[in-house]
């Protein structure tokens, strides 16, 4: 396929790239001989990729030409740039875990089937690092393919109201507590009660103690003129 572009500013600026497919073929270029430092930064923004290559020529002001109505061109904007969301998913991967993300070819596409806006998409990926199997059971994989099969999941849970959101736990034991709670639910009560310095005694909790020197302290600071 054949694209055309002129320079939204000057049309003496005009080239044509071939793809088949969606890889880079042929490149034909109409710039003035005197302007060789143009050149050089027009041929900076040729990828491979052509949706790439519309977004960095859109970016130094080069405008996608219509073929099939004259003198009119397209609006880049609408065209969603898959390779930015890519390099936005690796920056914050990074970030996160100081771990390099290495993208399949498929991920691409998928990213860019989601056709999100890049605030949302920022917003989305950042809630879903930060997730836990605790806020959702698919939390334990950060991958691309899970975040895409379970985008309607993430948009409602981050959306949830921070009121609604409570301590899943009491900060004591009792029996007729813990007979509520099975499997994953009862390991994570125990883990709360340890976190709290409970100790678990056979079967039934000790609850956390207070040093002499501890609870003096506390005194002398509550008695403090």
């Amino acid at each position: 396929m054949l694209y055309k572009f002129i320079h939204a500013k000057n049309n003496l600026y005009t080239c044509t790239l071939q793809y088949v497919g969606d890889k880079f073929k042929k490149l034909e270029t109409e710039f003035p001989k005197s302007d060789e430092l143009s050149l050089t930064k027009f041929l900076g923004c040729i990828h491979f990729d052509v949706e790439e290559t519309i977004q960095a020529l859109a970016e130094i002001g080069f405008l996608l030409v219509n073929e099939d109505i004259p003198n009119q061109v397209i609006n880049i904007k609408n065209i969603p740039p898959t390779i930015n969301y890519c390099a936005i998913w690796v920056d914050r991967y990074y970030k996160k875990w100081n771990i390099k993300y290495i993208i399949k070819p498929k991920e691409g596409k998928i990213l860019k089937e989601l056709a999100l806006e890049k605030e949302e998409f920022i917003y989305l990926i950042e809630f879903f690092f930060d997730c836990t199997t605790v806020d959702a059971w698919f939390a334990k994989t950060k991958d691309i393919t899970t975040f895409a099969n379970n985008i309607n999941e993430i948009r409602r849970l981050q959306n949830v109201p921070k009121e609604t959101t409570k301590q899943k736990f009491p900060n004591y034991w009792s029996r007729q507590e813990e007979l509520k709670y099975a499997g994953n639910d009862l390991v994570q009560y125990w883990t709360h009660l340890r976190s709290l310095g409970w100790k678990k005694e056979g079967n039934t909790w000790e609850a956390p103690t207070k040093s002499i020197d501890k609870i003096a302290q506390e005194l002398q600071n509550k008695f403090k003129m």
